[in-house]
């Protein structure tokens, strides 16, 4: 196989390995299971994605998914928020901005939903725990380094006291309904469904001074509240199943679905309290305005250079023989004697310099030795010959 179809056969391969990755990675994104659970961009059972795409085809409803930062959103124009599978840990550990950006945006007429993901108790207490005097120390220990962790945070994050600020508190134990679920309160309005699945052990503390109504109880605890902020409201649930595209599917509840939308033009799904932020580069700038396909050009011209390195478009020019010139130190004096002195005087003349230059004594040798010496004599004959004369004597 010649060098120009393996490279052929490589690039070829690339490209169908890259067409899989492809493939691959839009199958898992159209699933949505790479989001966290009741994300708007999920289409399993455990995302929000039918109940957004519902609310985008009802006529005179904008709607629209938040990956900012909370204290980024804007409080006007007044909208419907859902914040849906908040954990306790993220309520627990929401800064004083955020919270504060929250409240701002129910007082200036806001409607805001938070739901929580349900925690299930997995059995009944069995009774009071004893703890020793190890464990309790522990235990107190926890508590001592947890408040002053709180306390040593910069002022921009401190940790949201919802007590304080809302009035409310979150509680768990173990709560049976007998598969009943969450039912409606006497001071819920009627239009609400009468009984909704149920599967949370959280429940809500509301203080009796701060005006909260509760919606829904299971057992005899509150599930589901509300309270009017401003000109805003405030509704929080201990489950998110009733938004879910499960729920949607086989247990659709379309009026408190409705009733939870509110009557507000705009909704907007926050998917930044779920961990999914906007990423701002250049390679978002450019999906923005469309250049992503600026990036495949640039890997097209990247392989078309390293192709026109691996092998040549043209023939190889024909190699040129070339005379290599070499200089020594003597060039110049045998091209002189070249052109001034024939070769068949070449000898007379050496020996004539020879004398010219010599002491008496050594030029009477040299007459002697070159005497018997015939005129036709090769100029090497006649220079051997003077050499041993001098040699001798």
């Amino acid at each position: 196989m010649s060098r120009r179809s393996q490279v052929f056969l490589l690039g070829l391969i690339a490209a169908v390995f890259l067409a899989g990755i492809s493939w691959l990675y839009r199958l898992r994104l159209s699933g949505g299971d790479v989001f966290p659970p009741y994300s708007s961009l999920r289409a399993d059972p455990l995302g929000t994605r039918a109940f957004y795409e519902a609310l985008a085809e009802v006529p005179g409803i904008e709607v629209e998914r938040w990956t900012r930062p909370l204290v980024a959103l804007p409080t006007d124009p007044a909208r419907t928020i859902l914040l849906a599978g908040m954990t306790r840990r993220a309520w627990s550990e929401m800064t004083n901005e955020e919270a504060q950006r929250l409240d701002s945006l129910a007082l200036t007429g806001s409607r805001i939903l938070i739901s929580f993901v349900a925690d299930r108790k997995s059995e009944l207490p069995s009774g009071p725990k004893f703890e020793n005097e190890e464990e309790r120390a522990e235990r107190k220990k926890r508590k001592k380094d947890e408040t002053k962790r709180r306390a040593e945070l910069p002022v921009r994050l401190q940790l949201t006291d919802w007590e304080k600020l809302w009035g409310v508190t979150l509680k768990d134990r173990f709560i049976m309904d007998h598969d009943q679920g969450a039912l409606r309160s006497l001071r819920a309005p009627e239009a609400l469904p009468k009984q909704i699945p149920w599967k949370s052990d959280v429940y809500f503390n509301p203080a009796a001074d701060q005006g909260w109504t509760v919606l829904y109880t299971r057992g005899i605890s509150p599930v589901v509240i509300e309270r009017l902020r401003g000109r805003g409201s405030i509704v929080l649930a201990t489950d998110s199943y009733f938004l879910s595209n499960e729920a949607l599917s086989e247990h659709r509840e379309a009026t408190l679905l409705a009733w939870i939308a509110g009557p507000n033009a705009r909704v907007v799904f926050v998917e930044s309290q779920l961990g999914l932020n906007e990423e701002v580069g250049i390679a978002r700038l450019a999906r923005r305005y469309g250049l992503a396909g600026c990036f495949f050009v640039f890997v097209l011209l990247a392989a078309l250079w390293i192709w026109q390195r691996m092998a040549l478009f043209v023939p190889p020019a024909r190699a040129v023989e070339q005379l290599s010139l070499s200089y020594h130190q003597t060039a110049g004096l045998e091209a002189l004697l070249r052109r001034a002195v024939p070769s068949k005087q070449l000898i007379q003349t050496c020996v004539a310099e020879w004398k010219a230059g010599a002491r008496a004594s050594d030029a009477a040798k040299i007459e002697a030795a070159l005497a018997p010496l015939p005129a036709d004599a090769s100029p090497v004959d006649a220079y051997n010959r003077a050499v041993k004369a001098l040699k001798r004597n």
